[in-house]
């Protein structure tokens, strides 16, 4: 039950910050939890893509100081939602994707899952950190 939990943590401290228009919640695969990294695909309601609000919760995530480093990103060419996920997966999402098959050929399976357990235990603080910590104006 924890685990189902900490997987929604920053999705629910995003949206009481600031409604997300994103139907996905979890951050963990559901097909396994090693078989994609954990990420959180969004964007908020109503707000343009372009908006400072982006940056501002950028800017918190890189201030966060946890188990790991966490980076928000968005390439316009390529996706129309923003992308919260652990550091070390980020120069690759654009080019390899989220999956353990792709990130494999970039990375050995060692630093792949060893990422993804401490982004796992790393998530609910993260959470804490943004609802703390982030300022919505």
């Amino acid at each position: 039950m924890e685990e189902e939990k900490a997987q929604c943590l920053i999705y629910w401290a995003l949206n009481a910050k600031q409604k997300l228009a994103s139907p996905k919640i979890s951050m963990w695969s559901t097909d396994g939890i090693d078989k994609a990294v954990p990420y959180l695909r969004f964007r908020f309601a109503g707000v343009p893509l372009a908006s400072p609000l982006y940056n501002q919760l950028a800017a918190c995530i890189q201030a966060y100081q946890g188990l790991t480093q966490w980076a928000c990103l968005y390439d316009p060419d390529r996706s129309r939602n923003y992308f919260l996920l652990p550091q070390v997966f980020a120069p690759h999402l654009f080019t390899h994707g989220v999956y353990k098959e792709q990130l494999l050929s970039v990375m050995a399976e060692q630093v792949y899952q060893e990422a993804i357990q401490v982004a796992m235990r790393d998530a609910p603080n993260l959470s804490r950190h943004i609802e703390q910590n982030w300022e919505v104006e």
